[in-house]
């Protein structure tokens, strides 16, 4: 599981790269920072707060991509998809596998679907409510990076 993991965090930290969201003129991290950077969550609450982390990151990583002429479509596609990822990775790390199985339930009766919605759920839902395309994918990229208060109100003490 660590070593999945830590592809995955390589690959969030590429993506971040390839996105153009690192400053190439940053210091260089302390060794302090670099452990807890890289330290695995171990607990639910931490695994939660790991995946708002990622999402709050979609609209920063979109502005980037708005500056390098990625069509809307494709901007869509990629917010959706790293959400979906963050959702995927976070109940793979959770300790919880009961937890687990709930949200799975919850987004089979909700979506049809144990994994959440799909991208063309998505599409549907947004022209069910009047969107056109352009809409709805702009819809669908400011989606990707809410969080559900219910969930996170679970993790505050």
């Amino acid at each position: 599981m660590f070593a999945k993991f830590l592809a995955y965090l390589f690959l969030s930290t590429l993506l971040f790269s390839l996105s153009g969201c690192t400053n190439s003129s940053a210091k260089t991290m302390s060794s302090e920072i670099k452990a807890s950077y890289l330290k695995v969550p171990s607990s639910d609450c931490e695994v939660r707060k790991w995946y708002n982390y990622q999402v709050v990151a979609i609209p920063m990583i979109d502005k980037r991509w708005v500056e390098k002429g990625i069509s809307l479509e494709v901007r869509a596609t990629r917010a959706y998809s790293l959400r979906h990822n963050a959702r995927m990775n976070a109940r793979y790390m959770m300790k919880d596998k009961e937890a687990v199985k709930k949200l799975e339930e919850r987004d089979t009766q909700k979506y049809g679907n144990p994994d959440g919605p799909t991208f063309l759920y998505l599409v549907k839902k947004m022209k069910k409510k009047g969107f056109n395309r352009d809409e709805s994918y702009r819809e669908i990229i400011k989606s990707a990076s809410r969080t559900s208060p219910t969930y996170n109100g679970k993790c505050v003490k």
